[in-house]
């Protein structure tokens, strides 16, 4: 089961499950993944904006088209409001570079029925989730669905969690529910998960030089996020990228455990024969990994 075979050596369709507009390194991870699509051939089947902003859905769409990806069904958490403020930096993107966002041209389904949707259309086994927000979205899934999840998922990839079990990382504390009802499903259904944990991305600076004058919507969003400052940590860019490439030198993944998700947003991984998650941390010095996500990232958006 671990690790993982990633995108590189067995190209199945993705869904990418994002809170984009909170934090601009959902940003740089679309970037990147846009890039992995065009250059190795595997589908972006979905994206799924797991909070209630729409102007998140036309950020995602400007990026993806400027990294030559474009025609990805996009849904939108709609069964209640959830995050609905988040908008650090995407209304500002979305207004500048999507028109089709700003007319109401962009379609957008509700998030649960375009996950059914999409993985009904799969083939068995065939989909690879990477989630780089909270799990509301995904936790809705596997409640709903687990029959289709088992059926049509191959594996998880998640930007969630910590190895320290007294932090609460923010993707998991914001949506505890979702968390332990995805967490909970997938332990049930066998579904491998692995996590890039806070600790992965944490001190792995990217993004552009501070006198970057470009203008696109990666770069913008870049520096409305950091007031000009250009870089950012890298927790949603490890994810993508270990989804695609594996382990390939930069990571190494832990022993297989039973996860907990603790009421305050905690997660716990006591290792065990036959269990269904593990954590990837890195295994190169934080300014290797960055000349590689940093070049990923330029190559992108050009």
């Amino acid at each position: 089961m671990f690790p993982l075979k990633p995108l590189c050596d067995e190209p199945r369709q993705v869904i990418l499950d994002t809170d984009i507009g909170p934090d601009c390194d959902d940003a740089g991870a679309l970037a990147i993944l846009s890039l992995f699509s065009r250059k190795l051939g595997f589908k972006i089947a979905a994206l799924i904006n797991c909070t209630s902003n729409p102007w998140g859905n036309g950020t995602a769409e400007a990026i993806m088209r400027v990294c030559g990806v474009t025609g990805v069904p996009q849904g939108r958490f709609m069964r209640h409001s959830f995050l609905a403020d988040s908008q650090v930096y995407n209304r500002q993107v979305a207004t500048d570079y999507s028109p089709d966002c700003i007319s109401g041209r962009l379609k957008v389904e509700d998030s649960l029925e375009l996950y059914r949707r999409t993985l009904l259309a799969a083939p068995d086994k065939g989909v690879t989730v990477i989630t780089i927000g909270q799990m509301n979205a995904i936790g809705e899934l596997f409640e709903k669905e687990p029959g289709l999840c088992g059926r049509k998922i191959a594996s998880v990839v998640s930007m969630a969690g910590s190895m320290n079990e007294a932090v609460q990382e923010y993707n998991v504390k914001c949506h505890v529910d979702g968390a332990k009802a995805f967490f909970d499903g997938a332990e049930k259904l066998g579904i491998p998960v692995v996590l890039l944990p806070f600790e992965t991305g944490a001190d792995v600076m990217t993004g552009f030089a501070p006198d970057d004058g470009g203008r696109d919507p990666i770069r913008d969003a870049y520096r409305i996020y950091t007031g000009g400052a250009m870089r950012r940590n890298s927790w949603d860019l490890t994810a993508v990228h270990y989804a695609v490439l594996g382990e390939n030198g930069f990571y190494r993944t832990s022993a297989p455990g039973k996860l907990t998700v603790l009421s305050g947003g905690e997660v716990r991984l006591v290792p065990c024969e036959g269990g269904n998650v593990s954590f990837a941390d890195k295994t190169v010095p934080h300014d290797v990994l960055e000349r590689e996500l940093d070049g990923l990232i330029a190559e992108s958006c050009l």
